[in-house]
């Protein structure tokens, strides 16, 4: 998957996976993506581990590993 096409399918979702709140894709300084597992903990950049988030949250999670009640569906098998 081109990181055109994560881009396009992480959009599909409109709520922040931490706070719950909208995201607004039209500010770039509003939106990121958090990887659930850090990079820096062995966290790999695939869907599986990435969700959007608000910049704002995401710099609160910090380097924590975040589960929340929202999960991303599964988008291909193995």
């Amino acid at each position: 998957m081109s990181n055109s096409e994560l881009f396009t399918f992480l959009r599909e979702f409109d709520r922040c996976y931490l706070c719950g709140e909208r995201l607004d894709w039209s500010d770039p300084l509003d939106v990121c993506l958090d990887h659930v597992i850090p990079t820096i903990r062995g966290g790999l950049t695939i869907p599986e581990n990435l969700r959007p988030v608000h910049v704002r949250c995401n710099a609160i999670k910090g380097e924590t590993v975040s589960y929340t009640h929202l999960t991303l569906p599964t988008i291909c098998s193995v």
